[in-house]
């Protein structure tokens, strides 16, 4: 007879990002929290999320579905900062994620949450190191850079949205000189005006965690409206319409960033499991 475990767990999803949220003693020593990322975020098979995240007191650690750790995540911080916020009964809260010190609170019925300042990791990418992969559309690229927003993102604006296979593109970016070994998510960006010191448009991102299309990124928003902020006069604010529908809003306040978008709890569960799951085996 196999042994069977019981794991208590919440689902949380920030503007089409979907993550589930677990308490560290739920999971300590039992099996290491990449298995636990690789068995409870695939999709069709178990729960099925975009990341785990493991949270102890008011620190979480963060790892993607395909089981590597990440330094940060801006929607699953932002999930965190919501799961602490409706624990505590708080108004605003300070926590950690990974070893980025960040806030949370709740405005106009969305989720805030104070990051550290995005910087350019390279601020101007010159077309011959996008290969080919643009095709015919290299001539809409009005701007690229690579930027660290937490994790690193290269950052794609166009003149109008692009007509092209995002996810075929991403997979030929990522990882290629510059951005390897550790590789880079893929962030698409077009515009649809501006006015009042915002800018809006749309944002389709490519996550290197999980090696595919997500319906949102916060750090990816993050790193597009700096790119956005660094190049448009009098633009403190960015609103992003994401894949999912939603839209993530970012604004620096003087030395401030602030990521504001929906977050919410779905639902609350538990998952049995064996050591069969664990390990894969039929």
């Amino acid at each position: 007879m196999r042994a069977q475990h019981a794991v208590s767990f919440e689902k949380w999803s920030a503007g089409g990002n979907d993550f589930i949220l677990v308490a560290g003693d739920e999971v300590s020593g039992q099996i290491a929290p990449l298995q636990w990322a690789r068995l409870l975020c695939r999709r069709r098979h178990c729960v099925g999320a975009d990341g785990l995240i493991v949270v102890d007191g008011e620190s979480g650690r963060f790892w993607n579905a395909d089981g590597s750790q990440a330094d940060f995540c801006g929607n699953g911080a932002r999930c965190l900062g919501a799961y602490l916020l409706a624990r505590t009964g708080r108004t605003e809260t300070g926590f950690q994620l990974g070893a980025t010190a960040l806030r949370a609170w709740m405005e106009d019925e969305l989720v805030a949450l104070a990051i550290p300042a995005p910087r350019f990791l390279a601020r101007e990418l010159e077309p011959s190191l996008l290969g080919s992969s643009l095709g015919d559309q290299i001539h809409r690229l009005s701007d690229a850079a690579w930027i660290d927003a937490g994790v690193p993102h290269l950052v794609l604006r166009f003149e109008g949205k692009p007509p092209l296979p995002l996810e075929d593109v991403s997979r030929q970016l990522w990882n290629r000189e510059p951005f390897s070994p550790g590789g880079t998510n893929v962030i698409f960006l077009w515009g649809s005006g501006r006015g009042a010191g915002e800018w809006g448009g749309w944002i389709r991102s490519w996550e290197r965690g999980i090696e595919g299309e997500t319906l949102a990124c916060g750090s990816g928003a993050v790193a597009a409206a700096l790119l956005i902020i660094s190049g448009e006069a009098q633009v403190q604010s960015v609103a992003l319409s994401t894949r999912g529908g939603s839209v993530l809003q970012v604004e620096q306040r003087g030395s401030t960033w602030v990521l504001r978008g929906p977050a919410r709890r779905i639902y609350r569960g538990v998952m049995e499991h064996s050591a069969q799951q664990e390990t894969g085996r039929s």
